[in-house]
């Protein structure tokens, strides 16, 4: 198998052939602008989800007419103007006030709220993040707007409104939504939007620093814990991945299957009921009502293949499935079947990498 991988050229790291960013600098127009709200991770740096948003707004800036604004709030943002230029970003806002400075989603909406009254952009954009699904639907609740969660892609119809994109049935269609409202709000998961090519000749996005009006806050977030691994690749454009389902028995499995990924310098992902039992973290799951993820390299051990898991790994370029059940539908998805008993099949797989890389 090992040699069959390198014959695809799976395991090579090379860079994926993508849309690149305009470079045209364009001005704000009242009613025509669309606001993407960007956010940054534990290390300071901005989320691959919010690059994606911006190289999508790039690309309907084109027939909007306006100007692509990043917005978000105090800490690490401010330093990034040059990377969100070069993603798209004409103007840079960062919301800046001392409530702001430890994230509550009650602080973060009713900052944002004030905004968008005084500026009306066309549409405002959240990422459908753990922060997003929450402050999100606040900020359309104060302001009396539609929002669309949990978008997997978004489109213009003729009339120059927003589309955003459902999947329904159990993912077996996607359904178009459009609000009846306006400013379009709509929340969008990570790696369902193409990420464009960056343009590093860009002009660094206009900063500007909005001091907002905020009454007294009810809550506020003092410390954050993240239950996830650092000795495994971040998920986020991870170009090999290694996902768990039910097969791998439980948390034992999911540490075996942990052992197999990090001399490949991958990311782990999970199907739902792995995280539903609690072995992986929930910002891992990948499927439906999880994160899409577009992988090099996707190694699916125990994974028996319903669409809500496969959904999220439609764009994954080699699919190498372990399962010991013959009829298990991800065998109709894989690139590479291997039927048989994974805890066996895995140490000899790795084996056959490591030595495959070291000749």
């Amino acid at each position: 198998m090992a040699a069959a991988l390198d014959a695809m050229g799976a395991r090579r790291r090379a860079g994926k052939a993508r849309r690149p960013i305009s470079g045209a600098m364009r001005k704000s127009a009242r009613g025509r602008d669309l606001w993407v709200a960007c956010e940054t991770d534990l290390k300071g740096e901005v989320t691959r989800g919010s690059l994606e948003l911006l190289s999508h707004g790039d690309q309907l800036m084109a027939r909007l007419g306006g100007a692509l604004f990043a917005v978000g709030f105090p800490g690490a943002l401010a330093r990034h103007a040059a990377v969100l230029a070069h993603y798209g970003a004409d103007r840079l806002v960062v919301l800046d006030h001392p409530a702001l400075e430890s994230y509550t989603p009650e602080a973060a909406a009713e900052a944002m709220a004030h905004l968008v009254r005084e500026r009306t952009p066309w549409g405002v954009l959240l990422n459908a993040s753990e922060r997003g699904r929450v402050w999100g639907p606040r900020l359309a609740a104060r302001l009396g707007l539609g929002l669309t969660g949990d978008a997997i892609g978004l489109e213009l119809d003729g009339e120059g409104r927003m589309v955003a994109l459902k999947p329904a049935f159990g993912g077996n269609i996607v359904a178009p939504i459009l609000s009846k409202t306006f400013p379009q709000m709509a929340t969008v998961r990570a790696g369902v939007l193409e990420l464009a090519e960056p343009h590093r000749g860009r002009a660094v996005a206009v900063v500007e620093t909005v001091r907002p009006q905020l009454g007294p806050v009810l809550s506020r977030m003092t410390a954050m814990h993240s239950l996830l691994d650092t000795s495994i690749v971040p998920l986020e454009g991870a170009q090999t991945v290694v996902g768990v389902g039910m097969g791998v028995g439980g948390p034992d499995g999911v540490a075996a299957a942990k052992s197999f990924a990090r001399p490949l310098g991958a990311g782990m992902c999970a199907t739902r009921r792995v995280t539903d039992q609690g072995w992986m973290p929930r910002q891992l799951q990948v499927g439906l009502t999880g994160k899409a993820i577009d992988p090099r390299l996707y190694f699916a051990i125990g994974v028996r293949g319903a669409p809500n898991h496969t959904v999220g790994i439609k764009r994954a370029e080699v699919v190498v499935a372990i399962n010991n059940d013959s009829e298990a539908p991800i065998f109709e998805r894989a690139t590479l079947g291997v039927v048989g008993d994974w805890a066996a099949i895995l140490p000899a797989l790795a084996a056959a990498l490591e030595t495959k890389s070291a000749t």
